[in-house]
């Protein structure tokens, strides 16, 4: 599955302000995260603590999302909620630093040319 940003942004758009598709927001302490109902707004909720950037990077940059494969085991909440692990798999899955991967600009998807 290749990377599309404009599903990205879209995503991104969708979600900035509201609990995602998840239901999940990440938090500091334990046990990280906490359910919600998704498409809540956050602005509305008040949650302690509340951590959640990483874990939406990583469901713009997800299936959902752009459509890269981001882990989606059968832990809550789903995506990545450390920054270190999501930029190695994102390196990994999209070939950062590689001359021959550009994005096309007719997709928009990035891949081989």
């Amino acid at each position: 599955m290749g990377y599309t940003r404009g599903q990205a942004v879209c995503y991104a758009a969708a979600y900035w302000d509201k609990v995602y598709d998840d239901g999940y927001v990440a938090t500091l302490g334990q046990p990280g995260y906490v359910k919600q109902t998704a498409g809540a707004s956050l602005l509305e909720l008040s949650i302690p603590h509340e951590e959640d950037c990483t874990h939406f990077v990583s469901r713009c940059l997800g299936r959902f999302g752009s459509g890269l494969s981001i882990p989606n085991g059968s832990y809550l909440p789903r995506g990545i909620l450390s920054a270190p692990a999501l930029v190695l798999l994102s390196r990994q899955e999209i070939g950062a630093g590689s001359a021959d991967r550009r994005e096309d600009p007719q997709s928009g998807r990035l891949g081989l040319h």
